[in-house]
């Protein structure tokens, strides 16, 4: 007798970048496509960087797919993870991250003159 198992996904992409060796600037948006192989009412996401929760909340999500955007701060320099989530009602949590790099370094362009004296 073969069980029969649903399998049930999230998926978070960056879809800011499409090279993820390039470094994201403060300032600048983070678009997520956040998308679950199964109808979801919402999810919940967390933002973390060098162990600090900066922020958390939750979207509603109409269909399969979902696009949103985070503001990358200072703080989130040089690396930072969003943890995209979603408990079910059988008791399985649907789950991923992502973790992506933020420049917060040369956020403005700085010239050093010498002069010889």
């Amino acid at each position: 007798m073969k069980t029969a198992i649903s399998y049930l996904t999230f998926k978070v992409k960056n879809a800011s970048c499409t090279n993820p060796d390039i470094c994201l600037q403060v300032g600048e948006y983070l678009i997520l496509h956040i998308q679950s192989n199964t109808f979801v009412e919402s999810f919940s996401y967390v933002v973390m960087a060098k162990g600090v929760v900066l922020y958390a909340g939750q979207e509603r999500m109409a269909s399969t797919i979902h696009t949103m955007a985070l503001t990358l701060s200072p703080e989130m320099a040089p690396a930072a993870t969003v943890l995209v989530y979603q408990p079910t009602s059988r008791g399985v949590a649907l789950a991923d991250a992502l973790t992506f790099p933020v420049d917060g370094i040369s956020r403005h362009n700085v010239n050093q003159v010498h002069e010889a004296q």
